[in-house]
């Protein structure tokens, strides 16, 4: 019998790491739209690379390449692929 699974999020989790905090969530980032979040896994959503360079963390996947300020986790621009 298949179970009837929800899922939450779908995405890259953030951390940053202090010496005296240790881990700690920062943020989250998704390239799938929370409305689609139950309607089924969509690999081209799926985040497959991330990279900084400066204060901008870039998230990357099949469909979609996300630029996101590091220090406040908004998204600053995406663009389609």
């Amino acid at each position: 019998m298949r179970e009837n699974h929800s899922t939450t999020f779908i995405g890259a989790i953030i951390y940053g790491l202090d010496i005296e905090e240790g881990f700690t969530v920062k943020g989250k980032i998704s390239h799938m739209p929370e409305a689609n979040i139950n309607r089924g896994f969509d690999p081209d959503m799926q985040i497959d690379r991330i990279i900084y360079i400066g204060d901008t963390l870039f998230t990357m996947s099949r469909g979609l390449i996300m630029a996101t300020d590091i220090s406040t986790m908004q998204v600053i621009g995406t663009l389609e692929i």
